[in-house]
């Protein structure tokens, strides 16, 4: 479920992967080294185990959804990111 745009960024979660968010452009002005591909996706993790485990900004773009009247998951604990040091 994709959050309503603001200046041209999209957030979405959906329930088949509840510890994934996606904050996405479709902007011009952002593309791949060959010119093309254009916009830009980052995905935000509240799985430790993830590369892409970041739970503030997970808890963010969570918010967010809410304030959108989307449907978002809850808040998740707010950890340390450094490998040796996140929760297991």
């Amino acid at each position: 479920m994709a959050a309503p745009p603001l200046d041209g960024f999209y957030v979405w979660w959906h329930e088949d992967t509840p510890d994934r968010i996606r904050l996405a452009t479709n902007n011009a002005d952002i593309v791949g080294e060959d010119g093309e591909n254009p916009g830009l996706q980052i995905v935000f993790s509240s799985n430790p185990r993830s590369a892409d485990y970041h739970p503030a900004n997970f808890n963010r773009m969570a918010r967010w959804l809410e304030l959108s009247a989307e449907p978002h998951p809850d808040p998740v604990p707010v950890a340390d990111r450094q490998l040796d040091r996140r929760p297991r």
